[in-house]
């Protein structure tokens, strides 16, 4: 998993340090999203919203919590990926039913 850095003053150390979290591997979501046919397209936008705390360098402090998006964001991908597998089930029904006339 990718990690990000930034320099930021840590409470405990009482200094200016390296802080680091986890990113998401977009390359990974990307293979996923194409591999399951889109299906993983939530999980990719679930996980690129919702990161990872800056944790201190040094000491390991978590530096500002996990921080999120607002709540409409989270909304809006479980609509899409509603209507993925909706869209996706509906073409399936509809390629059974011409294949069975």
């Amino acid at each position: 998993m990718p990690t990000e850095y930034k320099r930021i003053r840590c409470p405990t150390c009482h200094a200016i340090r390296r802080a680091d979290r986890n990113a998401p591997d977009d390359l990974m979501h990307l293979a996923l999203t194409f591999l399951t046919g889109g299906l993983w397209l939530g999980v990719w936008v679930w996980r690129a919203t919702t990161r990872d705390p800056w944790r201190c360098g040094v000491c390991g402090r978590n530096l500002g919590g996990r921080t999120r998006t607002p709540l409409w964001v989270d909304v809006l991908a479980v609509v899409i990926l509603a209507a993925i597998v909706a869209v996706g089930l509906a073409l399936w029904i509809a390629a059974a039913a011409g294949q069975t006339r």
